[in-house]
């Protein structure tokens, strides 16, 4: 009995008293408490900057060859209406004789679609303008970035020919347009990287 009564004095006395060592801790609560709220904020601006390059960059990818042309005749076009325009000197230095093909547009007889650019069949020839001893094709219109035939996209300068070095390669009837189109009465047009408002002739 005497030994029952000293236990249960032993053990009163140990409940109460506070233990000596550190008791552990939830590990997950000790990080998440110890996270600064400025590390947590620049965490968050960083996700919310990297959101929005991704969606710009969408677009961006999706129109790369429009931008990118857009970009290409605002530094290269000065041209305004009616102005010359010339054989690029550029295409001279190749072999001294080139072609610079002429294009039309063409158009879905339904009207339901894009206008897209099909060779029309008449090309400028070097050898002809050099017997008129001038790189003078026409004159300027206006610009557009039409579909090609291929689903690709390109450059185009409308113009009006003033004739010289024109030849036919083939007839209308010849050429093979996609199914379901139709040549429009738009003028032709140029790829913008084969000509020039500055004359060659004038810079030599």
């Amino acid at each position: 009995m005497q030994l029952t009564k000293w236990l249960i004095i032993f053990t009163n006395i140990f409940s109460k008293l506070k233990p000596i060592w550190p008791q552990k801790k939830n590990l997950t609560d000790t990080v998440t408490n110890n996270t600064p709220p400025k590390k947590k904020r620049f965490k968050r601006t960083i996700l919310i900057i990297l959101g929005v390059l991704i969606i710009l960059a969408i677009p961006v990818y999706i129109f790369r060859d429009v931008l990118y042309f857009e970009y290409y005749n605002l530094s290269n076009n000065h041209a305004h209406a009616n102005d010359k325009l010339y054989a690029a000197e550029w295409m001279g230095k190749t072999d001294g004789k080139y072609t610079i093909t002429l294009y039309r547009t063409a158009e879905p007889v339904n009207g339901n679609g894009k206008k897209i650019a099909i060779d029309g069949g008449w090309v400028i020839n070097s050898d002809s303008l050099a017997k008129h001893n001038s790189n003078f094709i026409g004159y300027y219109q206006g610009y557009k970035i039409l579909d090609t035939e291929f689903g690709t996209k390109m450059l185009y300068y409308q113009f009006g020919t003033n004739k010289l070095g024109l030849e036919r390669r083939y007839y209308e009837s010849e050429i093979k347009l996609p199914t379901g189109y139709k040549f429009t009465d738009e003028p032709f047009y140029v790829l913008g990287f084969e000509v020039s408002t500055n004359n060659p002739a004038a810079a030599k």
